[in-house]
C-alpha cells in the first residue's frame, strides 16, 4: 500500500489515475463542472469500464450550462443525483474515488473547475483492496 498527499497539480493527478483504470470507477463529489475530467469518464464507458458517479441534486450539477451527464448514461456510465439538502443537513461534503477496487482518491477537491484555483488537497492510497473497500 501506496499513502500520498497532493497539495498542487490535483487536476493532473486525478486525471493520471483515471487514465489508468482498467474494470471501474466508482465517485462521488460534491460537484462535477470539469470538462477534461468528465470527457476521460465518457471515453472509459465508452471503452468499457464501468463507471458511477455521485452528486448532489443541485443547480451547479443540473442547471444551465451543466455537463452532459446523458453522454456518459449512452456510454454505459451512471449518474446519481442526490437531495440537495439544507446548510443544517448537507447531503455530501466528503469526495471519493474508487479507481479497479484499489485506488482511492478522497479529500477535498470537487471535480470542479473552481476547484483548480482553491486551496484543496487529495490523498490517493493505491495498491490496497482492503483499503478500497
Amino acid at each position: 500500500m501506496e499513502i500520498k498527499a497532493h497539495f498542487s497539480n490535483i487536476h493532473k493527478i486525478i486525471i493520471d489515475h483515471l487514465t489508468l483504470a482498467q474494470s471501474e470507477i466508482v465517485a462521488a463529489v460534491a460537484w462535477f463542472t470539469d470538462r477534461e475530467i468528465f470527457e476521460i469518464l465518457c471515453k472509459k464507458a465508452q471503452s468499457g469500464v464501468k463507471v458511477s458517479v455521485a452528486l448532489i441534486g443541485d443547480d451547479i450539477n443540473q442547471g444551465a450550462g451543466r455537463l452532459n451527464f446523458h453522454k456518459l448514461e449512452n456510454f454505459g456510465g451512471q449518474t446519481i443525483f442526490l437531495p440537495p439538502g439544507s446548510r443544517n443537513e448537507p447531503t455530501m461534503h466528503h469526495k471519493f474515488c474508487v479507481i479497479d477496487r484499489k485506488t482511492v482518491i478522497t479529500g477535498s477537491y470537487n471535480w470542479s473547475l473552481k476547484a483548480r484555483r482553491n486551496d484543496e488537497n487529495i490523498t490517493v492510497v493505491s495498491d490496497s483492496v482492503d483499503f478500497a473497500d
